[in-house]
């Protein structure tokens, strides 16, 4: 079995379920990480941007990893998207300090899953 395929299944698995988590209740992720969401618009945008755009991509992945078409397609869209957030949290670390452990657990998930989307890209 090709790289690709385990990269894209895994990542379907993570992305989707984290998705659909904060789509369904945002509240079990959020505040397991010690934040809160008061208001309609922080639900509202926590919803559509960690929810919906997650479970989206998740089942990008998951149609990557099942269609040899759509292969490349979504080993492309998780290398940048997993490669965004990872740059995201380390200019977070340079501007703003360290986060909780789970948040660099995620980093390194990010980090992983981008190489191994690049390594399979290059196998392709």
């Amino acid at each position: 079995m090709p790289l690709s395929r385990p990269v894209l299944f895994v990542a379907a698995a993570e992305i989707g379920l984290v998705g659909l988590v904060y789509l369904l209740a945002p509240m079990v992720l959020v505040g397991a990480n010690g934040m809160t969401l008061e208001s309609v618009n922080e639900y509202h945008s926590t919803r559509a941007a960690y929810g919906g755009a997650f479970v989206g991509f998740g089942l990008l992945f998951l149609a990557g990893a099942m269609q040899v078409t759509l292969r490349r397609t979504a080993l492309i869209a998780l290398a940048t998207f997993m490669s965004g957030f990872a740059a995201g949290r380390v200019v977070s670390l340079v501007l703003d300090g360290w986060p909780a452990p789970a948040f660099l657990a995620i980093l390194g998930t990010e980090v992983v899953l981008a190489a191994l989307a690049l390594a399979a890209l290059r196998r392709e």
